[in-house]
């Protein structure tokens, strides 16, 4: 992958991690290892890089534009890694991803990153995160079981935005979780519009899920939702992007923005 004007290429595979065809680090020591969410050395480099352009443009009397970047991912790199590499890309201001798994290069995955100084901004989508691990956490059950007052805001403001998020929207999750030498998959999304109304459903075959997400795209009550089109994939974060990799061209072919999020060990 040949990086253009204002465009870098990321290489990452099992053993190190080059940025335009200069090695950084390594991937075990310098990335899965970390507990810091940001790559340090990719983070330098990419700043560094950033500085040179935003001076050219000044030179030139315009504005320095959002970059994009492209990564190409070794099949065996962990999806903790993918993780940290788009989180540095994007809080250097670099919006605009393609990544490739291993050696296909003809399958190329887009997404768009949410821009370094709107990052801190309250989302519906982050409002379905802090409810389905709310949820998760303390196994709800039923209605019952839920405190409202834990669950949502306590300032007025953003308690209504809550709620209104929760009425127009899905909050479409998709839980990728390792079972022995396979996998299982929790899907979970809110069907009545209500805080209560988040329901999860697991599946063990691909075709079962597959045939699910078929149901759930063709309801006429969910595909008025604001987020029809938006789904999470929520990954332990040892999954390997070869693994994920075939979820990923699936999700694409149904036209879907993916989030990406990732949980546990």
């Amino acid at each position: 992958m040949t990086p253009k004007t204002g465009e870098v290429v990321l290489d990452i595979n099992a053993e190190e991690f080059s940025l335009n065809g200069k090695v950084l680090g390594k991937t075990t020591t310098d990335i899965s290892a970390s507990d810091d969410l940001l790559i340090e050395s990719l983070d330098n480099e990419l700043r560094r890089i950033r500085d040179l352009e935003q001076e050219e443009a000044l030179r030139n009397g315009k504005p320095a534009d959002e970059g994009s970047a492209k990564i190409h991912l070794g099949e065996d790199v962990s999806y903790d890694v993918f993780y940290k590499s788009i989180a540095t890309i994007g809080f250097d201001g670099y919006v605009s991803v393609q990544f490739v798994i291993g050696s296909d290069f003809n399958e190329i995955y887009k997404f768009d990153l949410p821009e370094r100084r709107t990052m801190n901004f309250y989302s519906c989508r982050q409002v379905f995160f802090k409810l389905n691990d709310w949820r998760i956490r303390n196994q709800i059950q039923s209605r019952q079981n839920i405190s409202y007052n834990k669950i949502l805001d306590r300032d007025l403001t953003k308690r209504n935005f809550e709620l209104e998020c929760i009425r127009k929207n899905i909050g479409l999750n998709l839980r990728f979780v390792r079972k022995n030498d396979g996998f299982f998959y929790e899907v979970s999304l809110s069907e009545t519009g209500l805080i209560d109304g988040v329901k999860t459903y697991s599946f063990e075959k691909d075709v079962d899920l597959w045939n699910f997400i078929e149901k759930v795209r063709s309801r006429n009550d969910l595909r008025v939702k604001e987020d029809k089109d938006e789904i999470a994939i929520s990954l332990q974060k040892s999954v390997l992007m070869k693994d994920l990799a075939p979820i990923i061209k699936k999700l694409n072919s149904y036209d879907y923005r993916i989030y990406y999020v990732f949980f546990g060990g």
